[in-house]
């Protein structure tokens, strides 16, 4: 049995409703199809925003792995966001032997700058994992 605190019900309901009621589409005339990048993103939040990144690694219990993951994680995160390593809180989790878990909160400028985010992060050797 899982118990979720009565806030996070409250906000995941709020949103599933304002979605079924389409507060979250696009004006009329953008584009809104399975190629178009970052339309509940940009309805949901308001940029710039801080925003979470977690990325998963597989470093094999080993110091050097983690420390050259951890790195490129830091890197693609720094260089897409503009600052430097005292502008990003960065957690970094081991997760059994096998693997890492590296957390950074970063301020973003919008959904294109997340998703490209993203989509490095997922290019890194190792990374198994990206939420």
């Amino acid at each position: 049995h899982i118990c979720f605190p009565a806030s996070t019900i409250a906000t995941h309901t709020h949103i599933q409703v304002n979605a079924l009621m389409g507060t979250y589409d696009p004006a009329p005339g953008v584009a809104n199809d399975e190629n178009t990048d970052g339309n509940i993103l940009n309805a949901m939040l308001n940029f710039p925003t801080s925003f979470t990144f977690t990325v998963v690694g597989k470093t094999m219990n080993d110091d050097e792995l983690t420390e050259n993951y951890t790195n490129k994680v830091k890197q693609v995160i720094i260089d897409n966001a503009g600052g430097d390593e005292n502008s990003v809180e960065c957690r970094i989790t081991p997760r059994g032997k096998n693997f890492t878990r590296i957390t950074m909160v970063v301020t973003v400028e919008s959904s294109g700058m997340i998703n490209n985010i993203y989509k490095e992060l997922e290019e890194i050797e190792g990374t198994v994992m990206r939420f």
